[in-house]
């Protein structure tokens, strides 16, 4: 009995073919290793080279460019899927964004309007508090001046409970003069610098009322990021009025 061997369907396809078409489907079909090495096998049968694109490297370097297709065409849809979720969300942010500009626009511009007065005011306000501050600094020293003149006439009367004659009386005397003549002077300030102080304390209690207000409106629209310091009630003048001697 003789031994039939089973004809490999693929190897008898390829057999049917004339060595032009067989050439054309090594060019051109993506084969398997099994299909690829029959194919090579009957170019042998014919003597006949196979051609470069059946060899490994060629195959290899064929499907690598196929991958490199494919995943070049996955990520063009990935860039193109984002660019449109981008998109879509900055549309809507831009919609949202612009309703709520349309809805808080009557206190954005009520808010705007107090941050006008507050820029105005506040200039104001560190200028009159820097003249306070010279006032007061010159107060301090008129009132230096003062203690020491008042120190030196209450010891030279007390030096001299018999009292003073010659020289001595009339430099007391121009002591007392010197103190009359500079107590009024020294009171003149003070009440200046009172009546200053008062309308500063007036000045910062509204300024610090629409600073509350900006910020009420601020919150409300929702810019947190609005914030105005409110400023201190400065310190007042301890000294007090002088008598003349």
């Amino acid at each position: 009995m003789n031994n039939t061997t089973e004809l490999n369907p693929i190897s008898f396809y390829f057999s049917g073919l004339s060595t032009e078409e067989l050439e054309n489907i090594a060019r051109t079909e993506d084969l398997t290793k099994e299909a690829t090495k029959l194919l090579i096998a009957e170019f042998k049968n014919r003597n006949h080279i196979p051609p470069k694109s059946l060899s490994f490297s060629q195959r290899l370097l064929k499907r690598i460019k196929q991958r490199l297709v494919q995943l070049g065409e996955t990520i063009k849809t990935w860039v193109i899927a984002l660019l449109g979720i981008a998109i879509l969300f900055g549309v809507v942010n831009l919609i949202v964004w612009g309703g709520q500009k349309l809805w808080h626009y009557p206190d954005q511009r009520q808010l705007d309007e107090i941050q006008q007065v507050l820029e105005i005011d506040r200039p104001k306000l560190d200028q009159l508090e820097a003249n306070l501050k010279k006032l007061h600094h010159s107060l301090d020293e008129k009132e230096i001046t003062l203690k020491q003149l008042d120190s030196t006439i209450n010891d030279l009367a007390a030096k001299n409970p018999n009292g003073l004659s010659g020289a001595e009386y009339d430099g007391y005397m121009l002591l007392i003069e010197n103190y009359n003549k500079n107590a009024p002077l020294y009171n003149d300030s003070l009440k200046h610098y009172d009546s200053l102080h008062h309308n500063y304390l007036l000045e910062i209690g509204a300024y610090n009322s629409k600073v509350k207000e900006a910020n009420v409106l601020a919150n409300k629209i929702g810019t947190t990021w609005y914030v105005v310091p409110e400023l201190p009630a400065g310190s007042q003048k301890s000294g007090k009025p002088r008598r003349s001697r």
